[in-house]
């Protein structure tokens, strides 16, 4: 079976939680089987350090595993 992947890009992890949270209910986890991927990809333009990703968001439940990748001098933000 061909794997299938799901990339997108989000302001914010929250941003992308809260939306679905609100508009429809759901988890993150739901969020994220809805996409109906084996891989979901999501460049996070706001998350420039492991400490500011929401553990809710950074290990989902229901099987998936999270894999995170920070620039090595995080930008300055504001």
């Amino acid at each position: 079976d061909p794997v299938r992947l799901a990339p997108a890009v989000v302001a914010g992890l929250r941003s992308l939680a809260d939306h679905y949270r609100i508009c429809r209910g759901w988890t993150f986890t739901q969020t994220l089987d809805s996409l109906a991927a084996d891989i979901v990809c999501v460049q996070e333009t706001k998350a420039n350090e492991e400490g500011r990703v929401p553990p809710e968001l950074a290990h989902p439940n229901g099987g998936w595993t999270a894999r995170f990748a920070f620039p090595k001098r995080p930008k300055r933000v504001g």
